[in-house]
């Protein structure tokens, strides 16, 4: 599961907005936003292109896409 609320805090601490982060990555600024609502999920693509676009550390990248604990 997505940390939706941290990857937007996120593009917001980069001074950036939803429809540039699409933008950046090649999305449909409608389909970022259906990723963020939890209604689709992101392919491993897209979170390596969030990644680069946003700069995130590997650390910050696993904690807002791979949130659910493993048993």
């Amino acid at each position: 599961m997505v940390d939706t609320k941290l990857l937007r805090r996120k593009i917001e601490e980069r001074d950036m907005n939803v429809a540039d982060v699409a933008n950046l990555i090649g999305l449909d600024k409608a389909t970022l936003y259906r990723r963020l609502s939890d209604a689709e999920s992101f392919t491993i693509g897209e979170v390596s292109r969030i990644k680069s676009a946003l700069n995130l550390s590997q650390d910050e990248a696993v904690s807002i896409f791979f949130t659910s604990a493993v048993a």
